[in-house]
C-alpha cells in the first residue's frame, strides 16, 4: 500500500475464497519497507479467477500532497505457467528465485483544508496505526491513539479530548443531536482496561487526567459536555480507570499543518481456557470526543475496535486406503494424495489439506471456538470418494488441550469408518453365443445383474452382435448373474440356465469364449391348432398360413418325427387355448408333423404330414429354406360337413 493509505475493508471475491487454500494477511512493515502490505495466497486458483479482492482504503489526513503508487506483485510456484507482462520483484524478494509479474496504478493526493480528528489503534509490536481495528490475544497490550491534524490556515486552542473506555453495552459518548439525549450503541462485547504499567504519551503543554470508577459511565440522557463537566477527574490512574481527559494548557495552540497525537496504553481482557475462550471473536469498540475554541460542543470521530483472537488449534488424522472392497483389515495402508476441506458451522470454507506420504492429514491454524466439518473432496486416482463427514467443535479442542496446545487427533478407527478410500477391482465380461453347429448367434438377449449390495444397481440387457459376442467393461468387483432372456411361448433357442460368476482381484476378466462359450443345443417350437374354411387351406404349404383372425382349437396333440430317421419322434402335449410348445428339436433337420386323431369334435381329422425345418438362427423354414410368415407352425383343421333331413 502507498504510505499514508490504509485499508479499512478487504473484500475477497467469492471465486478467490472458494479456491484451495485461499487466504490473506495484513503484513505491517513489509520487509522493513515501512509500508503495509496485503498478501493473498492460495494453493491453487480455480478456473475463471480473474479478480482477487476489493480493498477499501482511507487516506491519512497527514499524508503529504503529491502522486502516489499502489503496486501489485504476482508469482506462481508452477514453472509451466507462462508469465506475460512487466517483471519486477517486491522489495526484499529480489533473490528468492521466483519471477514476479508487476503492475501499478498512480493517483494524486490533495490535502483538504480541514481540522481532522481520527481515532487509531495498533498492537505495541506493530508499526502501522489503523483507523479500523486489530486482533488481540488474551491480556495483550495495545494502544489507542487520539489524533488531531490541522490542515487549516488558522490555529486551534482550548483543545479538550475525552475518551471513555469500552464496556459491555456501551453507547456513543456524544448524543446524536443537540438536546435529544439519543446515543447510538457502540456495540462493545467486553471491557478493555487501562495499562497502568505504561505511560500515556502526550506532547508537552497538555495535561492528562483520569476518571476512576467502579461502574461504567452513565450519561443520564444528558449531553457529553454536561456529563464530562460533572465528573471528578484525578491526576493519577487507578485499577478502575475508565476514562481519560487531555486538555491543552493555557496558551497552547495547534498551529496550521501541525498534529496532536496522544497514545493511551491499554490491555485486552483475559480470554483463555479458564473462561472457555468465551470472548473469542468478540469486539470492543472505542471512540473519543474532542472540542476546541471553534466548536460549540464535543464532537465524536470514527470508532476503532480490538477483536479477541480465537486460539488456533490443529486437527489431524491418518488417511487409510485399501485395494478391493472387502480386503481384510490387515491389508489397509496409509494413503497419500487424498484432499479434504474444512468448513465452519455457517458453511464458510476454511481450508484444504492433502494426505502426505505417511497418510497424515493436518489442518493448522483453526480457531478453536467453532464447529467444523471435515469432508473428502478428492480421492487419489482409482479410489472411490468417501461421502461421510467428521465434526470437530470446541469441546474436542478443550479435551485435547495439553501443554498450551490445542491438537485434536482423530483416531484411526474413526478415520477408517468415515474416510477409508477403497480402490475397487474393475473387471470385464466377454461371451460368445453359438448354436449346436458352432455357428454364431446374433441378437440373443442377455441380462446382467449385480448380486451384491454395492453392485445391485447394475441390471442391464445386452444383445449379441453379428459375431454372436457381448463385451462389457468396467464392472466393479462382486457377484453377478448372467441370464439368457427368451420368451417361453415363442419359437427360438431354449435359453441356457442362469450363470453366476464373481469378479475378484485374482480373476477380474470373465470369459465365456472358445471352449467355454455359451451353446444353445435345442430349439423350442410353438404350434398353433387353427380352424380353416376350405380344403385349399389344408392342401397348400403351411408356410404362408397365419393365425390372424382364425379360431384356435384346444385339446389336439401332434407327432413330430425326423424325416430321415422316423424312429426319432416327439409327441406333444394337448393344445391349450389353441397352442402348445415342444422342446428338443435340432437345427437344420427336416421334420414332419402330423396330427393325432381326435374323435367327438366338429372338425375333420387332418391326415396331412407337413414338413419343416429350423434354421441355425432359430427360424422356421420350409424344406426349400424359405421362412414361414410366422415363426411357428399353424396346423389347420376343417370343420366337418354335417348332413341332416327334415321330415314333414
Amino acid at each position: 500500500m502507498p504510505k499514508g493509505v490504509v485499508p479499512i475493508e478487504i473484500i475477497p471475491t467469492d471465486k478467490f475464497k472458494s479456491s484451495m487454500g485461499a487466504k490473506y494477511e495484513i503484513v505491517d512493515n513489509y520487509n522493513n519497507t515501512g509500508r503495509l502490505a496485503i498478501v493473498f495466497t492460495a494453493d491453487a486458483l480455480g478456473k475463471g479467477v480473474f479478480d482477487i479482492a476489493t480493498i477499501k482504503t482511507m487516506v491519512d489526513p497527514d499524508t503529504e500532497e503529491g502522486n502516489v503508487k499502489n503496486e501489485v506483485f504476482v508469482t506462481f510456484e508452477s514453472q509451466v505457467i507462462e508469465k506475460i507482462g512487466t517483471f519486477k520483484s517486491p522489495p526484499g524478494e529480489e533473490n528468492n528465485g521466483n519471477e514476479w509479474l508487476y503492475d501499478e496504478v498512480e493517483f494524486r493526493l490533495i490535502k483538504v483544508k480541514e481540522l481532522f480528528a481520527r481515532k487509531y489503534i495498533k498492537k505495541i509490536t506493530d508499526l502501522s496505526w489503523l483507523p479500523t481495528g486489530i486482533i488481540t490475544e488474551s491480556e495483550e497490550a495495545f494502544d489507542y491513539r487520539l489524533s488531531l491534524i490541522n490542515n487549516l490556515e488558522t490555529p486551534r486552542s482550548n483543545i479538550d479530548l475525552v475518551d471513555f473506555f469500552p464496556y459491555v453495552g456501551d453507547v456513543s459518548i456524544q448524543e446524536e443531536n443537540i438536546g435529544n439525549g439519543v446515543r447510538p450503541p457502540r456495540e462493545s462485547q467486553f471491557e478493555n482496561t487501562f495499562d497502568s504499567d505504561r505511560w500515556v504519551i502526550v506532547p508537552e503543554g497538555y495535561t492528562v487526567r483520569y476518571w476512576n470508577s467502579d461502574t461504567p459511565i452513565d450519561y443520564q440522557g444528558k449531553s457529553a459536555d454536561s456529563v464530562i463537566a460533572s465528573l471528578t477527574w484525578s491526576d493519577t490512574p487507578a485499577e478502575n480507570t475508565r476514562g481519560i481527559r487531555i486538555t491543552a494548557n493555557e496558551g497552547i495552540e495547534l498551529k496550521p499543518n501541525e498534529r496532536l497525537d496522544v497514545e493511551i496504553p491499554m490491555k485486552a481482557p483475559v480470554n483463555d481456557i479458564t473462561n472457555d475462550f468465551e470472548l473469542s471473536g468478540k469486539r470492543a469498540y472505542n471512540t473519543y470526543v474532542r472540542k476546541d475554541n471553534a466548536t460549540i460542543r464535543f464532537l465524536e470521530p470514527n470508532r476503532v475496535y480490538n477483536e479477541l483472537a480465537s486460539p488456533m488449534g490443529v486437527i489431524e488424522f491418518t488417511k487409510w486406503g485399501q485395494d478391493e472392497l472387502h480386503a481384510p483389515v490387515e491389508n489397509q495402508f496409509k494413503l497419500e494424495g487424498a484432499v479434504f476441506k474444512i468448513q465452519d458451522e455457517k458453511g464458510n470454507f476454511i481450508g484444504n489439506a492433502t494426505s502426505d506420504e505417511n497418510g497424515l492429514v493436518k489442518f493448522d491454524n483453526i480457531p478453536i471456538n467453532g464447529t467444523y466439518t471435515i469432508k473428502e473432496v478428492k480421492a487419489p486416482d482409482g479410489y472411490t470418494l468417501t461421502n461421510k463427514e467428521i465434526t470437530v467443535d470446541y469441546e474436542d479442542f478443550k479435551a485435547a488441550y495439553k501443554d498450551g496446545e490445542f491438537k485434536v487427533v482423530i483416531n484411526d478407527s474413526d478415520s477408517v469408518e468415515n474416510f477409508l478410500n477403497v480402490k475397487p477391482v474393475f473387471g470385464s465380461l466377454e461371451l460368445e453365443k453359438v448354436n449346436s453347429a458352432n455357428e454364431s448367434l446374433q441378437y440373443i438377449r442377455f441380462n446382467l445383474k449385480g448380486l451384491d449390495e454395492w453392485n445391485k444397481e447394475i441390471n442391464k440387457d445386452y444383445l449379441t452382435n453379428i459375431q454372436g459376442k457381448i463385451s462389457v467393461t468396467n464392472l466393479i468387483e462382486g457377484r453377478y448373474q448372467l441370464t439368457e432372456v427368451g420368451n417361453p411361448n415363442d419359437t427360438g433357442f431354449i435359453p441356457v440356465a442362469p450363470i453366476e460368476f464373481e469378479i475378484t482381484k485374482e480373476n477380474p476378466n470373465i470369459k465365456f469364449t472358445e471352449d467355454n462359450r455359451i451353446v444353445n443345443e435345442e430349439i423350442r417350437l410353438l404350434i398353433n391348432k387353427i380352424a380353416v374354411g376350405n380344403d385349399f387351406d389344408l392342401e397348400q404349404s403351411i408356410r404362408d398360413l397365419t393365425d390372424f383372425g382364425r379360431k384356435k382349437l384346444s385339446g389336439y396333440q401332434f407327432i413330430i418325427s425326423e424325416k430321415d430317421n422316423t424312429e426319432v419322434t416327439i409327441t406333444t402335449n394337448p393344445t391349450v387355448n389353441g397352442s402348445v410348445t415342444v422342446e428338443g428339436l435340432k437345427i437344420n433337420t427336416i421334420y414332419q408333423i402330423t396330427e393325432i386323431r381326435k374323435d367327438g369334435t366338429i372338425y375333420s381329422h387332418n391326415e396331412n404330414a407337413y414338413e419343416f425345418q429350423i434354421s441355425s438362427t432359430g427360424k422356421v423354414l420350409d424344406i426349400n429354406g424359405e421362412p414361414f410368415k410366422q415363426n411357428l407352425i399353424n396346423f389347420p383343421n376343417k370343420e366337418k360337413e354335417i348332413q341332416g333331413k327334415v321330415t314333414v
